[in-house]
């Protein structure tokens, strides 16, 4: 119960500050992160998408891009959720724009999960031999757990 009613404080507080900084992003992703990290990540895409619209509210996207963390975020729910795959691609490719093209580990991961879900085993195997290629030595003890994501299936 304490931790639920942690998470529990930790949404109503959040939810105020929207009411009261609708555009805020970093309240937007830290609500729906809280929401993932609970295994709910359609209440989490829910906070996602209507903050990525309010953020985008002048006009379009392109005028004021989807903030790179929250699209990496909203991917990662929709991969979870094994729903809208297409929107996950969007989604990617807007990270890959927001970066100039360069790809960390961890957007490597996400693409070969979309790959895995898609069933395109050699972009798979791209995705995993990238991931593991520009994750930083710091981050060896990841190794194991992208393999694991990224393994192909049997």
């Amino acid at each position: 119960e304490g931790a639920r009613g942690d998470h529990d404080a930790l949404d109503a507080s959040l939810s105020q500050v929207l009411v009261l900084s609708p555009k805020l992003v970093e309240a937007v992703m830290m609500l729906a992160h809280s929401r993932a990290q609970r295994g709910n990540p359609d209440g989490a895409i829910e906070v996602l998408e209507e903050g990525i619209k309010r953020h985008c509210a002048t006009g379009t996207c392109a005028a004021q891009p989807t903030p790179v963390g929250a699209a990496r975020l909203l991917a990662r729910c929709y991969l979870d959720a094994e729903k809208k795959p297409a929107r996950v691609e969007d989604l990617l490719r807007q990270v890959e724009g927001g970066r100039d093209g360069k790809l960390d580990w961890g957007d490597h991961v996400l693409w070969g999960r979309l790959h895995k879900q898609r069933g395109n085993l050699d972009g798979l195997a791209t995705s995993r031999r990238a991931a593991l290629q520009t994750l930083p030595p710091e981050f060896g003890k990841m190794k194991p757990e992208i393999e694991r994501l990224l393994r192909d299936p049997l």
